[in-house]
């Protein structure tokens, strides 16, 4: 007989990535390692925000990377979802998170991980 799959809360799993070493993806309760990415991602991706940072200079947005969270809510299953996307714009004066965005603009990551977000 298998296991049943731990469930933890949002407040759980903050306070669990706070102190890990390791990143972790949140999905309505489920927690699920992050994996290392290629050099050839890395610099693919520090392109794309070091671009997007330079168009926005001066302006209301920021440009993150891959280590700031993106917090999101499913309209149809009343699930929050905690992500790493590899680049993350936000123009919203409402983000003061300091450990995630609530607000994402425009978000970059790879195409396995977006295609179900419209804004991406």
């Amino acid at each position: 007989m298998r296991s049943p799959i731990p469930v933890f809360s949002v407040a759980e799993y903050l306070e669990a990535e706070s102190k890990s070493e390791l990143r972790h993806e949140y999905l309505g309760g489920q927690i699920f390692a992050m994996a290392g990415g290629s050099k050839a991602h890395n610099i693919i991706t520090l392109n794309i925000a070091s671009r997007l940072r330079s168009q926005l200079r001066g302006g209301a947005g920021d440009v993150f990377m891959s280590d700031m969270k993106v917090k999101l809510s499913t309209a149809n299953q009343n699930q929050t979802i905690f992500y790493y996307p590899d680049v993350v714009v936000t123009c919203s004066h409402e983000d003061r998170d300091n450990y995630f965005v609530n607000y994402p603009f425009k978000v970059y990551c790879r195409p396995h991980l977006c295609s179900s977000f419209p804004n991406s």
